[in-house]
């Protein structure tokens, strides 16, 4: 009778490196206190396949699992990186200025990151 190797190496029998590597790939951060109501208003969210063209905005959250947020994060989509809209025609997909490279996505891509939308000076 064959007896059943025990693998090397298993997270799941180590609960305290399984909670440390999901929080790796969420990049968990401590919950902010909850937002008064005017900064409700200055802290709403979108998706960033809803920015305009030519406008700015700095990415808050990314909404997916861990492969889509890998794929991001290698990409530059990074909470707190500034972004710029290049293309988005509504449909199909959208052309953004990350950290100095110019990056395509999918519109259903664009729309699993939610940005913070800088307003402009000329818009005031």
């Amino acid at each position: 009778m064959r007896q059943h190797k025990k693998p090397l190496f298993s997270l799941h029998h180590r609960p305290h490196l399984m909670r440390r590597w999901i929080q790796f790939f969420r990049r968990a951060q401590p919950p902010s206190p909850s937002p008064t109501p005017t900064d409700t208003a200055a802290t709403s969210l979108i998706p960033l396949n809803e920015l305009k063209a030519g406008r700015r905005g700095i990415v808050r959250r990314l909404h997916g699992g861990r492969h889509f947020a890998n794929r991001v994060y290698e990409l530059g989509f990074l909470p707190g990186s500034e972004i710029t809209m290049l293309e988005n025609y509504g449909n199909g997909p959208v052309l953004v200025s990350v950290r100095g490279a110019r990056v395509a996505l999918g519109n259903r891509e664009a729309a699993r990151i939610q940005v913070e939308a800088l307003e402009e000076a000329d818009e005031k």
